[in-house]
């Protein structure tokens, strides 16, 4: 009997150590993972001993104004939705290194006919059975399912860069928001003093007996809806300074003048754009979508292969006190279910998918078609105005200012110059805005910060 508990004791150290070996296995990482956000504990920023560098930690001015890309850092820095992506790609990372490591083989032991009656009393005549057993895939079940892994994988990286992409376009949405609401409330509140001083003068003349009163409470009206429609724009800008703020965390409403210069957009045709699509979030993320049906469908036809279960071990017998080896094998017949059902329905998925891929496609191609005709109309009209409307205004209030100077033109003249020349440029600010309007819309489509990329390679 001595010799039984020495035989188990062997076995059963050699079972324990070849299933501590395989789960000690650390497969190496094909993809290189971003860099963490700053706002992502440190603790959690630790990947295989290496902690990476933090980005630029720099705290920038409240006072001053805030330019375009130090808003972009600061979106990178303390949004909590990329922080989010980021660990999730570290949970697909984890699971693609579990789908790698083979299955645990199991050990099973058994002590028959002991404390008993009679000669069957204590465990000197009992007879033993230990073994190892391990089931084994078949049909490459676990390249399909690394395969699987990989997809999705693939696809949490893919919504980091999305995610990246949908950030940036947002806080530059929200920065020209609150620039195009300053360069209006700096444009009424130049109106607004345009209607005060003209209102002085008409009331001077209206007690000279010079004009009627009624053009005195006309000018008044003017001025009343110009002081209303400056509050309005304050408080426009005031909450669009604090939807910009909110994309970062910041939830403490404040004063957050931006600066920038609004460039026009580059001569781009809508070939150029098309084909950059390809490289978008939304077209690559329908790529992955067809990937992952395909991975689907490859898990489900590897399944309808049976796995092999094989078991073998050491036996002892009681009547001759003898050890002999035994070995077994087992397997379920594919007989009635052979996983028809679930590889027809990942057939289908796939054409679903595909279907839905290229009515994406089409969708996409529409919603870029249009953005680019709008902007070219925008565009067309800003030409218009810069090249012909507003020079004609600047020549006019000019030619007024000279007249007036010279005794030949009222003051109110001069003022009704000035008030032209203000509403061209508050249309040209409306065109600008609409301009960058599109450009956005243009670059969510095709995934890019900066429409000069197309130039630069197409160059």
């Amino acid at each position: 009997m001595p010799g039984l508990l020495y035989l188990l004791t062997a076995i059963a150290g050699i079972c324990l150590f070849s299933t501590g070996c395989t789960n000690l296995q650390q497969p190496s990482e094909p993809y290189q993972l971003p860099p963490p956000p700053e706002n992502v504990h440190l603790a959690a920023k630790l990947q295989s001993g290496d902690l990476r560098p933090p980005a630029d930690k720099r705290e920038f001015s409240t006072s001053a104004p805030l330019t375009l890309p130090e808003a972009r850092q600061l979106v990178k820095q303390r949004s909590p939705a990329l922080a989010a992506a980021w660990h999730a790609i570290q949970v697909q990372s984890a699971l693609q290194r579990q789908a790698r490591l083979p299955l645990n083989p199991e050990i099973s032991a058994e002590l028959e006919e002991f404390a008993g009656s009679g000669e069957f009393s204590g465990i000197d005549n009992a007879s033993a059975r230990v073994g190892l057993s391990r089931e084994i895939l078949t049909g490459a079940k676990q390249k399909m399912a690394l395969q699987a892994a990989e997809v999705e994988f693939a696809s949490v990286l893919c919504s980091y860069r999305s995610l990246l992409n949908e950030l940036a376009i947002q806080v530059e949405t929200r920065f020209y928001a609150v620039y195009f609401l300053q360069e209006e409330l700096k444009l009424k509140c130049e109106r607004l003093e345009l209607l005060e001083e003209t209102g002085e003068i008409i009331r001077k003349r209206v007690n000279a007996g010079e004009r009627s009163s009624l053009d005195l409470l006309k000018q008044q009206t003017e001025q009343t809806d110009a002081v209303l429609s400056v509050k309005k724009t304050r408080r426009q800008l005031l909450e669009a300074q604090a939807t910009l703020a909110s994309t970062w965390g910041e939830l403490q409403p404040r004063s957050l003048p931006v600066t920038s210069e609004w460039q026009r957009i580059p001569p781009l045709s809508i070939e150029i754009l098309q084909n950059a699509m390809k490289t978008s979030p939304a077209w690559q993320n329908s790529q992955i979508e067809i990937s992952r049906a395909n991975a689907a469908l490859a898990v489900e036809q590897s399944r309808k292969y049976p796995n092999v279960e094989v078991e073998g071990g050491f036996q002892h017998s009681r009547e001759n006190d003898n050890w002999a080896l035994f070995v077994g094998v087992s397997m379920p017949l594919p007989i009635f279910d052979r996983n028809q059902g679930n590889i027809a329905a990942a057939q289908a998925k796939l054409h679903q998918v595909k279907a839905e891929t290229d009515a994406l496609d089409l969708e996409l191609q529409h919603a870029l078609r249009r953005a680019w005709q709008h902007w070219q109309n925008a565009e067309a009209a800003l030409n218009d105005l810069e090249q012909e409307c507003l020079p004609a205004a600047k020549q006019y209030h000019d030619a007024i200012f000279t007249a007036y100077q010279a005794g030949e033109a009222d003051i109110l003249e001069l003022f009704d110059s000035r008030h032209n020349w203000l509403a061209k440029r508050e249309e040209l600010l409306e065109l600008k805005q609409e301009c960058e309007t599109n450009r956005l819309e243009m670059l969510a489509l095709i995934g890019l910060n900066d429409l000069n990329e197309l130039t630069r390679n197409k160059e």
